[in-house]
């Protein structure tokens, strides 16, 4: 298996780096359609300022958005979740959707 991975969508590099580090960077979270507030995020970004939203769609009833962190995504307990919102699990094959959707 490869050690570092290039994503590139139209010309333009989307991501450079381990494998790892990538899987470790994104997550996943979503809520109730009904529930959903337009513009709400599911983390307190004044925790984790420069975290940016990677991909935001309805799936099955619930809203789902995924973010990418600066580092890896940072424990449960520190990102002061939104009432609501649940955590979802990416395939790598996930990640790569959510990443060339929005280029």
């Amino acid at each position: 298996m490869a050690e570092r991975i290039a994503i590139v969508d139209g010309g333009r590099t989307l991501y450079q780096g381990s494998l790892q580090q990538l899987a470790g960077s994104i997550a996943a979270w979503s809520i109730d359609a009904v529930e959903a507030i337009p513009g709400a995020l599911p983390i307190d970004t004044t925790v984790v300022p420069q975290v940016q939203i990677v991909s935001q769609q309805e799936r099955r009833g619930r809203l789902q958005m995924v973010l990418r962190f600066p580092g890896l995504v940072p424990h449960a307990t520190t990102l002061a979740l939104a009432p609501g919102w649940q955590r979802d699990e990416l395939s790598l094959e996930d990640i790569f959707v959510a990443l060339v959707s929005r280029a």
